[in-house]
């Protein structure tokens, strides 16, 4: 009887498992699917040495959700489709920057609140920490890119691409963080 008992609770424990990595991967394509969309949106000022991106708002989300970390690499993959640079740089160097960025973004934010002692949901300084390191991460990877490509100053192109990064993905990350927060996923 223990074993019949013990094999049904370890086969309801595999079905939860798969509802959850179905629900992890419908909202992995949902959040990939709407960085893409939001960026192509704005595609004039989405591509460039000024760029713009609504959808960088979007990516304090890791912050809660690390399996959103490959939204934002698949994401950034198809919405450079598009782009004027459109080729290694686009779809292998951006992606690697945003799972560099969105890595040490959740490393940053979830291991030094629990270090610190922070409750879980609690909005803590490290939030903002992890986001702009999100942030330069990815203007030091677009001004690297647009250094080499047109020979454009490095030292001028990142603080004009860190600007909007850091307003988009520090300034949402309390939002963002809100909404992983309140999403039953």
């Amino acid at each position: 009887m223990e074993e019949m008992d013990a094999k049904h609770m370890n086969e309801q424990d595999s079905k939860m498992k798969i509802f959850a990595d179905s629900k992890e991967a419908a909202l992995t394509a949902i959040m990939a699917a709407l960085y893409a969309v939001l960026t192509w949106v704005v595609a004039p000022i989405a591509y460039g040495p000024i760029q713009f991106r609504v959808s960088e708002g979007l990516k304090g989300s890791v912050i809660k959700k690390k399996v959103l970390i490959i939204s934002f690499i698949i994401g950034n993959a198809l919405s450079n489709i598009f782009s004027p640079q459109a080729g290694i740089w686009e779809f292998l160097w951006m992606p690697f920057w945003n799972l560099i960025g969105g890595g040490s973004c959740y490393l940053i934010a979830n291991k030094l609140t629990y270090n610190f002692n922070y409750k879980d949901g609690e909005y803590n300084l490290f939030y903002f920490v992890g986001a702009f390191v999100y942030a330069f991460c990815i203007a030091f990877a677009v001004a690297f890119m647009l250094a080499i490509l047109f020979a454009l100053p490095f030292w001028i192109l990142l603080p004009v691409l860190l600007l909007p990064e850091a307003i988009l993905i520090v300034g949402l990350t309390p939002v963002m963080t809100r909404i992983m927060n309140e999403i039953e996923w």
